[in-house]
């Protein structure tokens, strides 16, 4: 289907953007929580770069098969980008997403493709606590994502817990988000 992500069998970002805001609109209706899990392969030009592309789509397709056997029947797997997956989990708090999301980052650490060394780094955040709107909720999900890029990798950062701790950014990292927004912040160096 047009909705399906061949390389990888998970929901593609057309089919992301569209289950996302049918998500939020419902958790609105029913005053309910749901978490959106954004996920980024760490050094994956490396990986192509070393191993050849053939070996970076069978990384990104064994995370799409790992996503899929790692979540319920009513969470929702997409591919994004490139590299870059999202899980929408209905009806999960904070506590619960960074469970499931916590797994996923382990098993991939543990798969072996191609001799090479496989790690992720996620983003996690709640609506409503996090944000009300797809764009906010990406938003916060993708700032902890670059922050877990940023402090070293392979981990997964969540957005609400992290406030109550008051965690201090770099000032460059802060700038470089506040100033680029989104998606154009992907510097290289984050790769």
């Amino acid at each position: 289907s047009t909705a399906i992500d061949e390389l990888t069998g998970v929901f593609n970002r057309r089919f992301f953007d569209n289950a996302l805001e049918r998500e939020l609109k419902q958790a609105s209706r029913r005053n309910r929580e749901f978490s959106l899990l954004i996920v980024d392969i760490d050094n994956f030009k490396r990986v192509n770069d070393t191993h050849g592309h053939t070996t970076g789509d069978a990384v990104i397709s064994a995370l799409g098969k790992l996503l899929k056997r790692s979540i319920r029947s009513e969470d929702t797997p997409c591919r994004i980008g490139g590299e870059e997956f999202a899980v929408i989990f209905p009806e999960t708090d904070p506590d619960g997403a960074m469970v499931v999301s916590e797994k996923i980052r382990s098993e991939f650490a543990k798969l072996k493709i191609a001799a090479t060394d496989l790690s992720l780094s996620g983003g996690l955040a709640t609506f409503p606590g996090d944000g009300k709107t797809a764009a906010e909720l990406i938003d916060r999900a993708d700032q902890m994502l670059y922050f877990a890029k940023y402090s070293g990798k392979n981990r997964v950062i969540c957005y609400s817990q992290n406030k109550r701790r008051h965690i201090r950014y770099p000032l460059e990292w802060e700038l470089k988000v506040t100033k680029n927004g989104g998606d154009s912040g992907k510097t290289k160096s984050q790769d």
